[in-house]
């Protein structure tokens, strides 16, 4: 198992309508094979303007796969540019893959 460890760093103001987007999100992660593990916002620490999440798949190809149909479905396609028809909702987003480790 591997997981994808994802920061949006929102526009300024803009960490609701995150929020918002990534909650419509989740029937499309469920739909193309990607398991949520959870996200967060902060609660304490340098930025209130960060929204983090960590999704988990089987190795690097469902990785792939999985994304490719996300990015190209057409319905978030459409939720996605309705998001950020007044503007970009994020200013940067920041990913690493995660290997986990028999510890």
């Amino acid at each position: 198992m591997i997981y994808e460890y994802r920061v949006y760093e929102a526009t300024p103001g803009k960490l609701a309508q995150v929020v918002d987007l990534m909650e419509k999100a989740v029937p499309f992660f469920k739909k193309h094979g990607m398991k949520l593990i959870g996200c967060w916002t902060p609660d304490v620490g340098e930025s209130n303007l960060r929204f983090t999440y960590i999704l988990g798949f089987d190795n690097m190809a469902h990785l792939e796969t999985a994304w490719q149909g996300f990015k190209t479905d057409p319905e978030w396609r459409s939720i996605s540019a309705e998001a950020s028809k007044n503007g970009p909702i994020t200013a940067a987003v920041y990913n690493s893959i995660l290997e986990e480790l028999p510890v």
